[in-house]
């Protein structure tokens, strides 16, 4: 009704205009509410992500996972198998370092738990930005310089800084450290400089250190903007029955949409962005799986076999974020 569409404007707003994100609590998952099934949580997740924005089928240039949701309205994160460093297509229960998605707002909705771990993480972009200028502005500088990372297209990635700033002076970022990491691997990317690295892993300090952490609880839901908050996770265990191979009933389950709000805004207009996000204007479809087909297929990076998960970054950076 028209209580419920007010509500969901005021957050809508919130997720723009405000603080970038928001959550909802008790939703009817079955962990509540034993007689709602997945399928009915599916269909009531887009539809409240229809009242904020066109929904946008997910995509990814690394883990093209179906599981995960490439191609489809709704992404499914949960591990199909363990250790740090993805393979064949599966997901793991492995950490993500900070990050954003290929859209301009996320939701994640927890439908399960894990036995332990499994943290969500989030953080202002612009707080993390701010900390750099105080304390290393050598790293600040180099966020907003062009590095490479892959993606579709006849050259396998593109080149943009990390964050910067839109027509309407609001912050947009986008960033993916495997993204960046595969794109060593490619003949014709420029390679990541040792202060570039150097600042990426600031970013994921700087971001652990005044972000927060929290398990995502059964019925939790929350949207966030992935222009001004950077998200993680940390390493989480399996169920016993997971651990003997079967996937897919037990253990950490998350639900996710990926979204285009109506009251989105505009991009700068280059060539980059538009080779990300197809349409710069504001309250416009644009970014995920549609814009990956737009854009084309890609050559990919000739990463090793034994290639260790970001092993590009700061072995101690990386432990404390695995943690």
């Amino acid at each position: 009704g028209d209580a419920l569409a007010k509500k969901l404007q005021g957050l809508a707003d919130e997720i723009e205009y405000g603080k970038g994100l928001a959550m909802i609590r008790n939703m009817p998952v079955p962990k509540l509410d034993p007689t709602m099934t997945e399928e009915d949580l599916a269909v009531m997740l887009i539809g409240v992500s229809g009242h904020i924005g066109n929904v946008v089928m997910q995509s990814s240039s690394g883990l093209r996972s179906v599981s995960r949701g490439y191609g489809l309205p709704l992404g499914r994160v949960q591990a199909e198998m363990t250790g740090e460093t993805p393979k064949g297509g599966l997901q793991t229960n492995n950490h993500f370092r900070l990050h954003t998605d290929r859209s301009d707002v996320i939701s994640l909705m927890s439908l399960r738990t894990a036995p332990s771990g499994g943290a969500s993480r989030v953080c202002s972009a612009p707080a993390v930005y701010n900390a750099l200028l105080e304390r290393a502005p050598h790293l600040a500088e180099a966020i907003t310089q062009p590095i490479d990372r892959i993606w579709e297209g006849v050259n396998g990635f593109f080149r943009l800084p990390v964050i910067g700033m839109t027509p309407s002076g609001q912050c947009t970022t986008q960033i993916s450290p495997s993204y960046v990491e595969n794109a060593q691997f490619l003949d014709n990317a420029q390679k990541a400089t040792p202060v570039q690295v150097e600042a990426l892993d600031a970013i994921e300090e700087v971001g652990m250190e005044l972000g927060v952490e929290f398990v995502m609880k059964p019925g939790m839901l929350y949207f966030l903007n992935n222009h001004q908050i950077y998200h993680g996770r940390g390493n989480w265990s399996v169920t016993d029955n997971e651990a003997k191979g079967a996937w897919g009933n037990e253990g950490r389950l998350l639900f996710r949409t990926w979204i285009s709000p109506y009251n989105s805004r505009p991009l700068p207009d280059t060539d980059e962005y538009r080779t990300i996000w197809g349409n710069v204007e504001g309250g416009k479809p644009r970014g995920g799986w549609d814009q990956a087909v737009a854009t084309g297929d890609s050559p990919k990076p000739k990463i090793p076999a034994d290639h260790v998960y970001y092993s590009l970054y700061s072995d101690r950076v990386q432990k404390h974020s695995m943690t």
